[in-house]
């Protein structure tokens, strides 16, 4: 008999495993990983995932899971794969993203293609190095046959951490924003944009995902991304599927000589760029940042969203350019001028705020009152005891005790057991937060969510993230559900029946769908989501009256807020830069509000803004120190250092009113506080609010529904919106204005033994090395300047320091004593002045040896707008 079962074994191995080795014969998979190999810890990394099949049509999915991929990976993530069989000489094709988060240090992630029954086909490895927090991330697309002087921006980068320049193609560009949420910048150059050209993308599976992608660009500039798109030659297929976002429409190009002024815009002042160049010439729609010396636009740029496009047009890969030794220091201005952006645009990285938010839940009663459960405990005594007893007494059956005791005991058991069900109830609640960004000048707007699904009992479930929005093809709207889902933390929240780290596969497709993870009952598995949506109908119009900006002045905002959604927009909140005003009454639908400051908010003192490169989104001790800068000194200088405070309607300058505030806080504000700390971090002291206006407010509707199959749901929501308003200046013509610190950005462009190192609270040891250099922002620089303020605020102002400013002109640093004043002023600061008014400042230890610590470094500007 076992000869016979051994003989069809061994038939079936004779039919089956040649099969098997035929298919995978037949399959090829190449995967394009990350960022050129590198990838951004806690971010979304794309994986480009290709496979051709040259055999029968096959069905499966793409997947990395942490079992077959080294450690980094908590989760995993699949792919829906539908090849159909080869036709003809050409393989059948599938192309599409895989998106993966990877906690951090060096990867190689195993990413399989597996059947139906989940046996593996083929498999690739792929590895990827992990970015350091403020590494710089630059992608080129090009397609310049330029290869021996390549465009890079490996230069643009703060001290202390690398720059990055990776090449794509187009079809390397995710399709969803997320997947560029790692990205600093996007360059643009001689490359065929138009498949990305809404009006002429057709609907298919590629023509799809390339409207995916310009979708996923855009909502990438509008969170805060850096696109620069460049002309020249190719002009016209380079901007054709960018269009819409251009501060420029190019219509055609003539020929142009010198190019010096760019030169100088780099701060490159013994170069002269002469010779012919083909100028791309077209109607102007953002601000002229640069011109040459026929008046004709070079750079042009405009504030998307929290983002920034800028447009040269003239192509930094042809001559004379492309042979320009100091072409990186064009990317470094471009890239360290841009608008500031705003602190709650990074999204969420305070997991452990997250997660207490989801589990703070207004109006939903977990455990029965207090007065219920004394009730019970007392009914149980008396019954057991002496009810029982004289019962038993009055039938002359006292023996009977034994029994009658366990028997009352069964049924208040059976009593407790179904009152804790029926107060724990049968729904599934999903705890759900969103914050909704949106900008005056898109209709698109950002989301960024949590998801906590708290279990009625131990089970496993699953979580869709598609609310039934569709695409309007007639419309070319990718506008349905793009959100990515994705767990909170490394563990899913489960009791000790199931092992804590049970990885969740996160399935990818039309939407993302967390699938069949388990959840202990009563507690909450947590999720976060980011995506676009379309813009709520809220605006206004803030007029701000620079007549009386001076320093420690006034600044008055005038204007008005109007909702015209169908929900009502609680605790309204108006921020500026240094300004924080709460609205009186909620924004009902339908209804306008206006306001006027009456100069009765007075500015709250800020220091200069970090560039975007600066901000670390991590969750190491560095960046909580960073987030939690304050100055020492006890000199009378207040720092708005909290988002949060603001937007709960408290003024940063008072925060023992907040403070009284919270001690008794209703459940509602508890879970706003905590929601506001999972993504708002503050660092370098900086609320980073730029020259822009917003207005803040609540909703208890969520903009999303999800999906729990099998399952009755309730959900407890709390939004917030952060509406960025149209903006327009009451600027005196003749007027000296003051640009103050908070008007500028910072970037560090030395920090030899001084790591970290910010604008405040500097220490500078003997050995340091320490530069800044401070660039005013869009719309603060000034035609004039007529005089320099260097803000110095030393810890011991009795003792006389030095610092150093850049000489742009001679090329070298002068050098400067404090003795007990907090600035130095400068009437005849032309010297000092370089692109954009830029200004660079050393701070310089101390003579004896000893350490020094400045509390605060700054700049002001006085001057005019000639314009």
């Amino acid at each position: 008999m076992w000869r016979f079962k051994l003989a069809v074994l061994c038939l079936v191995c004779l039919f089956v495993m040649p099969n098997q080795a035929q298919i995978q014969d037949l399959l090829t998979i190449t995967v394009d990983g990350g960022y050129g190999g590198f990838y951004r810890p806690d971010h979304w990394t794309p994986l480009r995932v290709t496979i051709q099949n040259r055999g029968a049509g096959i069905q499966g999915r793409v997947i990395v899971r942490p079992e077959t991929s080294a450690s980094g990976l908590s989760n995993a993530y699949s792919l829906p794969v539908d090849l159909p069989p080869q036709t003809g000489d050409d393989p059948a094709v599938f192309s599409d993203f895989l998106y993966v988060i990877l906690d951090g240090g060096d990867a190689t992630l195993r990413v399989e293609f597996l059947n139906e029954d989940d046996g593996v086909l083929i498999s690739r490895d792929v590895t990827l190095r992990a970015l350091a927090p403020r590494d710089a991330l630059h992608v080129v697309l090009s397609e310049s046959t330029n290869l021996s002087n390549p465009i890079t921006l490996d230069n643009v980068h703060p001290a202390g951490y690398r720059g990055y320049t990776i090449y794509w193609q187009l079809n390397n560009l995710p399709d969803r924003s997320g997947g560029l949420d790692a990205v600093n910048t996007i360059l643009f150059n001689d490359i065929n944009t138009s498949d990305l050209d809404d009006a002429d993308a057709t609907f298919g599976a590629v023509g799809i995902q390339q409207i995916e992608q310009k979708a996923a660009l855009r909502a990438w500039v509008l969170n805060g991304g850096h696109l620069i798109v460049t002309g020249g030659a190719a002009w016209e297929l380079t901007a054709n599927g960018l269009q819409d976002m251009l501060p420029f429409v190019p219509q055609s190009f003539q020929t142009a000589q010198d190019l010096t002024p760019m030169a100088h815009f780099a701060a490159d002042y013994e170069t002269e760029l002469s010779g012919d160049y083909f100028l791309t010439v077209g109607e102007i729609i953002g601000d002229v940042l640069l011109t040459n010396a026929a008046g004709d636009p070079l750079i042009i740029r405009r504030g998307y969203g929290n983002g920034t496009v800028d447009y040269l047009t003239v192509d930094p890969n042809a001559a004379p350019l492309v042979n320009w030794r100091n072409r990186d220091k064009l990317w470094f201005t471009l890239a360290t001028s841009t608008q500031a952006r705003p602190n709650w645009s990074y999204g969420f990285s305070q997991w452990d705020q997250g997660t207490t938010a989801m589990e703070i839940l207004p109006g939903v009663t977990l455990l029965p009152a207090v007065m219920t459960l004394i009730g019970f405990l007392a009914a149980y005594v008396l019954l057991i005891g002496p009810i029982n007893y004289f019962i038993l007494s009055r039938i002359n059956r006292q023996g009977y005790a034994w029994v009658t005791i366990p028997f009352f005991i069964g049924i208040f058991s059976v009593l407790a057991f179904q009152l804790g069900f029926q107060i724990r109830g049968d729904r599934v609640i999903l705890s759900r937060l969103s914050v909704i960004q949106t900008w005056q000048d898109s209709q698109q707007a950002h989301v960024h969510q949590l998801i906590g699904l708290l279990a009625p009992r131990r089970n496993n479930y699953t979580l869709s993230m598609d609310d039934g929005r569709t695409r309007d093809d007639e419309q070319n709207d990718p506008l349905g559900d793009t959100r990515m889902l994705r767990p909170v933390g490394q563990e899913v929240a489960v009791g000790s029946f199931v092992a804590a780290r049970t990885p969740i596969e996160i399935q990818q497709g039309v939407s993302f769908t967390a699938v069949d993870f388990p959840v202990d009952a009563s507690f909450i598995a947590g999720f976060s989501t980011n995506g676009a949506l379309a813009r709520p109908a809220i605006d206004g119009l803030v007029t701000v009256d620079l007549s009386q900006q001076e320093t420690d002045a006034m600044l008055r905002l005038r204007g008005s807020v109007r909702n015209n959604t169908e929900f009502t927009l609680h605790d309204p909140v108006i921020l500026a830069r240094g300004v924080v005003l709460p609205l009186d009454t909620s924004l009902q639908p339908g209804e306008q509000i206006v306001f006027d400051t009456n100069n009765e908010t007075s500015l709250i003192s800020e220091p200069a803004v970090p560039v975007s490169m600066e901000y670390a989104r991590d969750t190491d001790d560095v960046v909580m120190i960073l987030s939690n800068m304050v100055p020492y000194s006890s000199r009378p200088t207040v720092f708005s250092y909290d988002n949060v405070l603001s937007i709960l309607g408290s003024n940063p300058d008072n925060p023992a009113s907040f403070t009284a505030k919270a001690q008794n806080a209703s459940d509602e504000f508890r879970r706003r506080q905590a929601f506001l700390q999972s993504f708002i971090r503050d660092q370098y002291g900086s609320t980073a609010r730029g020259n822009s206006v917003y207005l803040i407010g609540w909703t208890d509707q969520a903009p999303y529904t999800e999906t729990v199959p099998n399952e009755l749901t309730r959900t407890v929501d709390t939004t917030l919106y952060i509406v960025e308003l149209a903006v327009q200046y009451d600027t005196p013509q003749r007027s000296e204005i003051v640009i103050t610190e908070d008007q500028f950005t910072w970037v560090s462009i030395d920090r030899t033994n001084a790591p970290n190192a910010g604008v405040i609270r500097v220490d500078v040891p003997a050995s340091a090395e320490i530069v800044f250099r401070f660039t005013p922002l869009p719309g603060s620089v000034l035609d004039e300047v007529n005089a320099l303020d260097i803000i110095y605020n030393r810890r011991d102002s009795r003792v006389a320091s030095t610092f150093e400013i850049w000489n742009w002109e001679a090329a070298e640093w002068e050098v400067f004593t404090i003795m007990d004043a907090d600035r130095m002023t400068f009437d005849d600061p032309a010297r000092f002045l370089g692109p954009l008014n830029a200004v660079q400042i050393r701070a310089t230890p101390r003579g004896d040896g000893g350490n020094l610590t400045i509390d605060r470094i700054g700049i002001e500007q006085r001057g005019n707008f000639t314009g």
